[in-house]
Order: C-alpha cells, then sequence, then structure tokens
C-alpha cells in the first residue's frame, strides 16, 4: 500500500497498491499409467476372455510442474469512484502428461509420459467507475474488464515434431500442437488464389485446393466483458456485454 507507506493523501489518489506473487504448482496423472496389465470382460464362453490396452505403461512419471509470476497494481481515484486493477504474468509448465505416439512395431500404439513445455505469457485488465449517482437513489456503475494471453508451446517429446488435439468432421483442418508456435495452431489446405487473393474455380464450380499450411491459431488476441448495473431505489438493473476479438475457426458445411 504505498499511499499509506509514503503518506500519499490528496483528492485525486484514493488507494494505490502494489502486488506480487510467485507460484510453483504440481499436478499429476490418472490411476492406472505405471503398470501394464488386464482388463477381463465377461462373454458368453464359459471362461472370461483378457485383454491388454494399447497404452503402454510408464513407471518413471515426473510431477507436471507449472511455474509462474504476476506483478499488479490497484489504484483508486477520486474517493474511490474509479479503479483500475492491472497486472501482467508469465507462466511456463514443463514435464507436461501428455500421450505419445509408439511405432506399431512395439505392440503399443502410445504412452502417457513426461513430455512437452507451454509458456504463457499476458496481462489482465478492470476498470470500474461510477459515472452517475445522485441523492434521488439513482446510480449506475460501469465495469470493463479484459485480458490478453500468448502461449507458445516450447517443446514436445523427443523426435515429435507435432501432436494433433482435435480433427474437423471432414479431417480437412486439424488443431495441432508444434514447437515454436501458439498452443491449437490450425493447419490444413488453403485454396488456390490469383494475384488479388481471390479464390480459383474448376469447371465443376469447386474452389480449388491449394497447400497445406498453417491457417492460423485458436486464441484470440483480446477477450473481455462490459457489467452494468444501474439502480433506482428499489429497481435494480444488470446486464453484461462479452466480448472476442481475433482468433480463427473452422467453420464445416
Amino acid at each position: 500500500m504505498f499511499t499509506e507507506a509514503f503518506h500519499i493523501e490528496n483528492s485525486w489518489l484514493s488507494l494505490g497498491k502494489l502486488r506480487g506473487s510467485y507460484a510453483k504448482v504440481g499436478n499429476d496423472t490418472s490411476p492406472y499409467q505405471t503398470i501394464n496389465y488386464y482388463s477381463v470382460n465377461q462373454t458368453v464362453r464359459p471362461n472370461p476372455m483378457g485383454s491388454m490396452s494399447s497404452k503402454l505403461a510408464f513407471a518413471d512419471f515426473k510431477p507436471e510442474i507449472t511455474t509462474s509470476w504476476e506483478l499488479g497494481t490497484n489504484l483508486n481515484f477520486l474517493k474511490n469512484r474509479l479503479t483500475l486493477d492491472l497486472a501482467v504474468y508469465s507462466g511456463n509448465s514443463r514435464n507436461q502428461i501428455m500421450d505419445v505416439k509408439l511405432a506399431p512395431s512395439s505392440g503399443f500404439g502410445e504412452i502417457k509420459q513426461n513430455a512437452g513445455e507451454v509458456k504463457n505469457v499476458g496481462f489482465e485488465g478492470l476498470i470500474s467507475a461510477t459515472p452517475f449517482e445522485n441523492k434521488n437513489g439513482f446510480s449506475w456503475d460501469v465495469s470493463l474488464n479484459f485480458s490478453k494471453n500468448k502461449s507458445e508451446v516450447v517443446a514436445l517429446a523427443d523426435g515429435e515434431t507435432k501432436k494433433v488435439l482435435a480433427n474437423s468432421i471432414n479431417s480437412f483442418v486439424t488443431i495441432e500442437l508444434r514447437p515454436g508456435e501458439p498452443f491449437g495452431s490450425i493447419y490444413g489446405r488453403d485454396y488456390q488464389r490469383n494475384e488479388n487473393g481471390q479464390k480459383l474455380i474448376s469447371d465443376d464450380g469447386r474452389a480449388v485446393a491449394g497447400e497445406y499450411k498453417n491457417l492460423g491459431d485458436i486464441n484470440p488476441d483480446l477477450m473481455g466483458g462490459l457489467a452494468n448495473h444501474v439502480s433506482y431505489k428499489n429497481f435494480k438493473l444488470r446486464f453484461l456485454v462479452d466480448f472476442q476479438l481475433g482468433g480463427e475457426f473452422y467453420s464445416h458445411g
């Protein structure tokens, strides 16, 4: 509270605070992942049937560790009628527990193990104000919150250049993790275009498919919301408007 520490008293700054935090948090995996075992199923035959999972067990798990820090400030102005809450942060997750593909010759399809590292940096903000308030019981409070996050896939498992998170219905595009790119890159075939950027159309009226490439990512450039609270005596009205700027998506028709 620097307004108290330095005895700052004036008509426009009501409160001033600086804050900071540092954290290191672990995460584990689901049970039954460290030993290969048989699943026993009842059948119409006299004896039950056992089958082994297609996922190879991994006995040397390390905890997934997320290390993060945050710096922020709270500023109140004009007898708390205008407040600002701003923060910047950074987080790094390593030893991530994920499924990694195996060669079919191993007899298993994949293995869940420690692999990968993802970094996130960004900022968050909240601006609140009371633009109007009178002695007749009418008041209007408004607040605007916004945030921006930038993610980066730092590394995957050794020898792995990509990891597919999801496929579209027709498998035209995939959501992937690739080192050096944002979390959730969209890959698929673009359309062939002329020098003006217009799609090329074939004789049967269809757009001509182009090269397989990065089409963008799912992360928005900015997210936020505008909340309003209007009250007059016993009447109260609240409404919220959310918004998202940026971020690509694939529409399948």
